[in-house]
């Protein structure tokens, strides 16, 4: 209950007693060891050697809520604290709020555009929405582009590039 008042006491801008903010901190530590106890539970290795996966889990109605909440944060932290390189998969940004929510917590955000999907103007519109959340955009995939396509630029300079197939035989 404590966790829940602070962090709407913090949301509304109010200040905390110093005996508020040291239960709030006790609440926030037990968290943190509760959820370093649950993640080591769901991590899931891979075939990839020091690659580790952890499922979605559940789906939550509050998940925007989630998103920004000290648990989330503290899982983070757990996270950078524990490997190189953390990775957050996650919805279309359009899709839901849950994406740009958690994008500016991120190091740095890859937008992925799927060919013959995405329309122009809903990537124009998401990457919009990161920038308003102060997410750090780092750089673009151009997902599913066939390169035999007829409407990949290079499709027709092929004979310029050399087709391998033609040369191996």
């Amino acid at each position: 209950m404590i966790r829940t008042l602070s962090q709407k006491a913090l949301r509304s801008n109010s200040t905390l007693t110093p005996d508020d903010a040291r239960l709030l901190k006790e609440t926030i530590d037990q968290l943190d060891e509760i959820m370093a106890r649950r993640v080591q539970k769901t991590m899931l290795e891979t075939s990839i050697p020091n690659l580790f996966f952890i499922p979605s889990g559940k789906f939550a109605d509050n998940a925007g809520e989630l998103f920004l909440s000290p648990s989330t944060e503290a899982f983070l932290r757990q996270m950078r604290d524990r490997f190189d390189f953390v990775v957050l998969d996650s919805a279309p940004v359009l899709a839901a709020d849950d994406t740009p929510s958690l994008a500016p917590s991120a190091d740095g955000v890859i937008f992925v555009a799927r060919n013959r999907f995405t329309r122009a103007r809903q990537a124009t519109k998401a990457i919009e929405l990161l920038r308003q959340r102060q997410a750090k955009l780092i750089g673009l995939v151009y997902n599913c582009e066939s390169l035999h396509s007829r409407d990949n630029y290079y499709y027709k300079y092929k004979e310029y590039y050399g087709d391998k197939r033609r040369s191996a035989a």
